[in-house]
C-alpha cells in the first residue's frame, strides 16, 4: 500500500514474523506480531487488516460462546480500523463483504461487496462474489421473482463480461435464468460453463494453468485471504436423474462416482501430459465402445488422460448424469489410441473426450 514506505523501519519484520506464526497456526501468536507492527506503524492499514485475520481464523462463523463473540467483534473493529485509514481499500472491503456472509448479515455484506466493486470495477471475482450473496438473500426471501433475482443476474452478467472463462459466474447464470424460466439461455451458459472447467482441468493436469499469485508479493497472506473474500460457494447442480431402481432412474448398480481432477504425484523427473485438442486426439482412437442405458442420454463429457500404450488411465467428469459415471468409465477402459509420440517417444496425452449412450434394447 502506498503509506507503508514512509512508515517507522520493524514494523515490516513484525508482519512476516506473526505471517510465520500464522502459517504454522499460532494465531495467539501472530495476533501479538501483528499487534506489535501496528504499534510500531500507527498510520498503516496494513497490520490491522494482518490482525483481522488472525481474530477471523480463530472465530467459528454460528459457534455460540463469549469467546467466539469476541473474535468475532475483534475481528470487525480491526477491519473498519483498515478502512479507517485506508477508505480505499479493497481488501478491507471485501473482507468485511465475507465476514458479513458468514455472520448472516447479508445486505450489509452487499454493501461492502459494492464498495470493493466500487474500488476496483474490473474484478470480475468480485461481481461473483457480490451475486452469489445477492442470490442467497434472494433464495431467504422466498425466491418470487423480484429484483433481488434481477440484481444477481446482472452482477454474474458483468462477472462473465469481464472473464469470459469465469466458470462459477456462468453456471450462476445458468441457475438463475432456469429460476427466471428461460431455459434456452440456462443451457447456452451450462455449456460455457462446461466449457471453462474442461479448460480449467486440462491447464492444471498438463501443467499450463497460470499461477494465481506473485510469490513475490509482500503481502501474500493478504492477498490470497482477499481471493478467498470473492470466492463464492460453488452453485447448486441441476436436479439429478433419480436414484438407481426409482422409476423413471437408471437401473441397480449404476451408482455415483467421484471422480478427482487434482494433479496426480509424479517423480521429479516426470513429464507432465501433453495437451492435444479434442479434433485431433479423436484420429487417433482405433478402438471404441459405447455404453448402454435405458433411456437417451445427452454424452458425458470427460477430460482424460492416455498413457503411453493409448489407454486411457484417467478421467474427470466435465458433465453429464451422475448416475452413469461407472458405466461411462467401464466403456472409456477399452477406448484404443494410436501412441502420441514426439521426437519418436511416447507421451501421455490430455484431451477431453465425450461418451455417447447406445438406447439399450
Amino acid at each position: 500500500m502506498g503509506e507503508d514506505s514512509l512508515q517507522l523501519p520493524g514494523w515490516r519484520a513484525w508482519i512476516g514474523r506473526g505471517a510465520e506464526a500464522f502459517a504454522q497456526a499460532r494465531y495467539s501468536e501472530a495476533v501479538s506480531a501483528f499487534q506489535k507492527a501496528a504499534e510500531l506503524s500507527p498510520g498503516s492499514a496494513t497490520p490491522h487488516l494482518y490482525l483481522a485475520l488472525g481474530w477471523m481464523q480463530q472465530h467459528i462463523p454460528g459457534a455460540d460462546s463469549a469467546e467466539n463473540a469476541e473474535y468475532a467483534r475483534r475481528a470487525e473493529a480491526e477491519l473498519r480500523r483498515a478502512l479507517d485509514l485506508d477508505p480505499a481499500s479493497r481488501i478491507a472491503a471485501v473482507l468485511l463483504g465475507q465476514f458479513c456472509a458468514n455472520e448472516k448479515r447479508l445486505e450489509e455484506s452487499r454493501e461492502w461487496y459494492r464498495m470493493a466493486k466500487a474500488a476496483d470495477p474490473a474484478n470480475a471475482d468480485i461481481c461473483c462474489a457480490l451475486g452469489a450473496v445477492t442470490w442467497r438473500q434472494w433464495l431467504g426471501e422466498g425466491k418470487a421473482p423480484n429484483a433481488l433475482l434481477e440484481e444477481a443476474i446482472s452482477d454474474f452478467e458483468r462477472a462473465a463480461a469481464l472473464d469470459p472463462a469465469h466458470g462459477d459466474a456462468m453456471q450462476y447464470l445458468s441457475l438463475l435464468l432456469r429460476e427466471r424460466g428461460d431455459l434456452a439461455a440456462a443451457g447456452r451458459w451450462q455449456d460455457k460453463s462446461d466449457d471453462a472447467r474442461a479448460e480449467q482441468v486440462q491447464s492444471l493436469i498438463a501443467g499450463t494453468a497460470v499461477p494465481r499469485w506473485d510469490t513475490n508479493d509482500p503481502d501474500l497472506l493478504l492477498t490470497q485471504w482477499a481471493s478467498l473474500a470473492v470466492m463464492p460457494p460453488p452453485p447448486p447442480l441441476p436436479p439429478p436423474p433419480l436414484p438407481a431402481g426409482w422409476p423413471g432412474g437408471p437401473p441397480f448398480g449404476a451408482e455415483g462416482a467421484s471422480v478427482s481432477w487434482e494433479p496426480l504425484a509424479r517423480g521429479a523427473e516426470a513429464a507432465a501430459p501433453m495437451r492435444v485438442p479434442a479434433a485431433v486426439q479423436s484420429e487417433k482412437l482405433v478402438a471404441r465402445v459405447d455404453p448402454s442405458a435405458a433411456a437417451t442420454e445427452v454424452p458425458m463429457r470427460f477430460v482424460v488422460v492416455i498413457g503411453m500404450d493409448g489407454r486411457i488411465v484417467r478421467e474427470t467428469l466435465i458433465s453429464g448424469n451422475i448416475w452413469l459415471v461407472p458405466a461411462a468409465v467401464e466403456a472409456l477402459r477399452e477406448w484404443v489410441y494410436e501412441p502420441t509420440l514426439v521426437n519418436g517417444k511416447a507421451v501421455e496425452v490430455v484431451t477431453e473426450v465425450r461418451v455417447k449412450f447406445q438406447p439399450r434394447k
